[in-house]
C-alpha cells in the first residue's frame, strides 16, 4: 500500500526524521503529527513496510 506524507504547513518543524524523533520521545500527547510520523518510521524499521 502506498503512503504519502505531506509536510505542507510544517516548514518550521524540520524534516520528517526530526518530527518522527520528537514523536518517539514525546509520545502521542502534545506532538500528534510527530507521533504519527514515528509510527511510519517504526513500521519501516521493523520491516512492516518499505521506505520506497
Amino acid at each position: 500500500m502506498e503512503l504519502h506524507v505531506n509536510m505542507t504547513g510544517l516548514e518550521g518543524e524540520g524534516t520528517f526524521k526530526e518530527a518522527a524523533k520528537r514523536g518517539l520521545l514525546a509520545g502521542e500527547g502534545g506532538h500528534a503529527t510527530g507521533y504519527e510520523m514515528s509510527l511510519i518510521a517504526r513500521a519501516v524499521a521493523n520491516g512492516q513496510r518499505t521506505w520506497e
